[in-house]
């Protein structure tokens, strides 16, 4: 098969927020006191630099240090439970256990559903606990979570007169409107405007708190300042489009959840509320077709929470956002966003087989069930296991679909687990779609020659030049198939030298070029190319191996052995899948050539 200069993005409308913590390992160390304080010391250094954790967090005595960093990296590696018997212990020999430690042990609390041992580990703080704003939302969480309003109101109230931050802000506006004190929710949140007028949370919480007031005309204004402010928000699109339908205003709302189905066929939220526009409009054999009720507006503490974890999530706190996440958890085990969210977040902190947990858990009527299939098939494939990937897709993906995006993540999928017929005919039907996309004929052309149908291959990828004759990559495609199959050669030069024109500094197109070379015998203009090319591009095996096997047919024995040296690295994460094999039988002619050279058989 061709040596590929494309390859086709996998999951391109996917932003997944990734953060890759160091993990720190070896914590068996026992064997002597020296080795044991040298463990010590290195657990600390490196936990000390991965999380850049001060020396003010961690415990002061050696003994409650080990263990305290025994438990970050049992708590790293998913042990959770070993996390928080390692943080017990460091707690119980520390004579005054820093507010740190009882942060992370509450965490580990919350995390097993313990809320009340939790509220317990942030209570025997003490005065630092009053100071800390971070500690005072955490406790306030809590209290929420175990329904002690009151204790929640005053935890998030002294946060916010710490540092007046906009989570503390919104959490304490959704206890207050829980409670029934919409008017001073609605005061605090404009103050939150005020301060902070580009913010989207604050105008949709305002928005939900002037609903509740019966203040309607000031909620639709402040929904469509957020929806300004974050035009792909479909949770304030649904709710601007529920209070449309408050007004009587169906065909406003109508349009509003047809917008939000566009995007997310499969979300629920907009099909049962579009199901009641439609009643209201009296399109009563439409409305059948969709499903459930209107969703009740009412601004609770986990939607806060929600939408708290999604900040962090932006933020990179990944930590913190599993706090939030897991205490709506505890309150109603089956809450899908939560649990895509967790999802989410664990997979920003590396740890993969806890996000698919979590997603996997997903039931395929909930909500967030399709995002979690497709970010499944993400973390499947960064572990390189593609028929799962692919199985998670297909959960995902209706067999109708004709979404182009979706469509176009499919053939990805099918193409990394060798499934190259299913991925022709998912092209296709993409081609069927945008007929005169030349991408997609390249693409087709791509695939078609993985599965030896070589010359449909060439005629599809002829055809994207014919659309798009500054198509670059299907140029050098072209040229580098001729080249390959040894035929077309003068051809094949003209096309990589059109290539070349539209990027002159593609180390691909360059080595290309020194191939086409290579193959009509020009030696010494192979050789410049393809220097050139591994100058550009010094880390792909292909192109190393090409350079090697120039300087072996120049004689250059040496040379083409540190090629080769140099390629064996790169060898695994090569497209092309036969590069080691190659690699290792080039090396081991190039040695026996020299070996043979140096006792005089070759003259």
């Amino acid at each position: 098969m061709a040596r590929l200069n494309f390859e086709p993005k996998l999951f391109d409308q996917l932003t997944v927020t990734g953060a890759l913590f160091l993990v720190v390992a070896g914590t068996g160390c026992t064997a002597t006191q020296s080795g044991e304080g040298a463990l010590r010391n290195s657990l600390l250094r490196e936990e000390q630099q991965r999380r850049n954790v001060g020396d003010e967090k961690v415990p002061t005595s050696a003994e409650a240090q080990y263990l305290f960093l025994r438990g970050e990296v049992a708590a790293n590696n998913e042990r959770f439970e070993e996390a928080q018997s390692f943080f017990e212990q460091a707690a119980a020999v520390e004579e005054t256990p820093a507010p740190y430690l009882r942060k992370r042990l509450a965490q580990m609390l919350i995390r097993r559903g313990r809320l009340r041992d939790a509220l317990t580990q942030l209570e025997k703080i003490g005065p630092e606990l009053e100071s800390d704003p971070e500690l005072l939302e955490l406790q306030g969480g809590v209290l929420a979570s175990l329904r002690d309003t009151k204790g929640a109101v005053q935890s998030y109230r002294k946060a916010l007169a710490i540092a007046p931050r906009e989570e503390s802000y919104i959490l304490l506006a959704s206890v207050l409107a829980e409670s029934g004190e919409q008017g001073e929710a609605r005061k605090l949140l404009g103050e939150l405007i005020e301060k902070s007028p580009d913010t989207v949370f604050g105008r949709y919480y305002f928005a939900r708190i002037l609903e509740g007031l019966g203040d309607l005309k000031g909620a639709e204004l402040m929904y469509r300042e957020a929806l300004k402010r974050n035009p792909g928000g479909d949770s304030i699109r649904l709710d601007l489009a529920r209070l449309m339908g408050l007004q009587k205003r169906f065909s406003e709302g109508v349009l509003l959840c047809e917008e939000v189905l566009r995007e997310n066929p499969s979300s629920s939220a907009a099909r049962s509320l579009l199901a009641q526009l439609l009643l209201g409009e009296n399109r009563i054999d439409e409305a059948l077709k969709e499903l459930e009720s209107l969703k009740s507006s009412t601004a609770d503490a986990s939607d806060a929470q929600l939408k708290i974890a999604l900040i962090k999530i932006e933020r990179r706190d990944f930590e913190g956002a599993e706090t939030e996440l897991r205490l709506i958890l505890s309150r109603n085990p089956k809450h899908s966003p939560a649990k895509y969210y967790l999802g989410l977040a664990y997979s920003g902190m590396g740890r993969v087989q806890e996000a698919l947990q979590q997603l996997q858990a997903i039931e395929e009527k909930a909500q967030f069930y399709r995002e979690s299939r497709i970010l499944s098939a993400y973390l499947f494939r960064s572990e390189k296991r593609f028929e799962e990937a692919l199985s998670a897709l297909t959960q995902a993906i209706p067999p109708e679909s004709s979404d182009p995006r979706l469509l176009g993540i499919l053939v990805s999928a099918q193409r990394d687990a060798s499934r190259f017929e299913d991925a022709i005919k998912t092209t296709q039907r993409l081609i069927a779609l945008s007929p005169t996309n030349d991408q997609l004929h390249f693409s087709l052309g791509v695939l078609l020659d993985s599965a030896g149908r070589k010359e449909e291959s060439i005629q599809a990828v002829l055809h994207a030049i014919k659309l798009n004759p500054l198509n670059a990559a299907a140029l050098n495609y072209l040229g580098y198939t001729y080249s390959e199959m040894n035929t077309n050669l003068t051809e094949a030069e003209k096309l990589i030298q059109r290539a070349l024109v539209v990027e002159p500094r593609n180390g691909y197109y360059i080595d290309s070029l020194g191939w086409v070379y290579f193959k009509q015998g020009k030696i010494d203009q192979a050789v410049k190319e393809l220097t050139e090319a591994t100058r550009l591009v010094p880390n792909d095996a292909v192109l190393l191996e090409h350079l090697a096997l120039v300087y072996e047919a120049q004689g250059e024995i040496q040379a083409a052995i540190e090629a080769v040296k140099k390629a064996i690295p790169f060898a695994p994460e090569s497209d092309d899948r036969e590069v080691s094999k190659r690699l290792d039988a080039l090396l081991s002619r190039l040695v026996d050539t020299s070996n043979r050279t140096k006792t005089g058989s070759i003259r």
